[in-house]
């Protein structure tokens, strides 16, 4: 069972004698414990808190107001169920309703001179470079609202701190999501699903099989 609230703490080294160790402090770790109490084996219970940082990014369960030991009031909690299908804050975030982009006729100009371009058969790559921060993702996101009724195939790979020990996990990801896995298939399920979209991109053999397989990380 995994309880989380977030807030501030007050991080301190407790303890006497030769036992010293780095404790958090405060209301925050002790909520996050109540949680934690409360929630049912094997599953995770959050606090409103910790829900607005993880909105529209995994899929909750309302447990209502629950009143937990130590604790003065009522605390509104839910349950964890599992990760959404959007692939970032922006994305969700565009869910609930984006604010108008702003400052960007130029660049946005620019994008779709390059989409009318490949419309013509000439085909074109755009490097958008900027800050941190300044609205990249944003603008890409209108770039898509703008071409949702235009006939077109999308893929989007991301680069992340959590796997820069794997140079291929972007293309890795991309593969998964092209096949339709979910984290509850079987490997024998994932397994089919790469044979049949081998099979239908007239590229099934056994080599190639085994070296998807191990891209995968799938046992050969």
């Amino acid at each position: 069972r995994i309880g989380i609230h977030t807030g501030l703490v007050v991080v301190g080294e407790v303890g006497s004698g030769g036992r010293h160790e780095q404790l958090a402090l405060g209301p925050t770790p002790n909520l996050a414990a109540r949680l934690q109490a409360a929630a049912e084996p094997d599953s995770i219970l959050i606090s409103d808190a910790t829900h607005r940082s993880i909105e529209g990014l995994f899929i909750c369960l309302d447990r209502g107001a629950l009143s937990l030991k130590g604790i003065s009031e009522p605390v509104h909690a839910r349950r964890v169920l599992g990760e959404s299908e959007a692939r970032g804050r922006l994305d969700a975030a565009a869910r609930r309703g984006l604010t108008p982009l702003v400052g960007r006729s130029e660049e946005m100009g620019l994008l779709l001179q390059r989409w009318e371009q490949v419309i013509d058969g000439h085909g074109q790559a755009v490097l958008l470079t900027a800050e941190p921060g300044i609205g990249k993702s944003r603008m890409m996101q209108e770039l898509r609202a703008r071409l949702a009724d235009e006939p077109h195939v999308e893929h989007e790979l991301r680069c992340s701190p959590y796997h820069e020990h794997s140079p291929l996990y972007p293309v890795i990801e991309l593969i998964a999501r092209v096949l339709g896995w979910r984290r509850e298939h079987t490997i024998d399920a994932k397994l089919a699903a790469l044979e049949a979209a081998l099979i239908q991109a007239g590229m099934l053999s056994e080599e190639r099989m085994c070296l998807m397989s191990v891209l995968l990380s799938l046992p050969v």
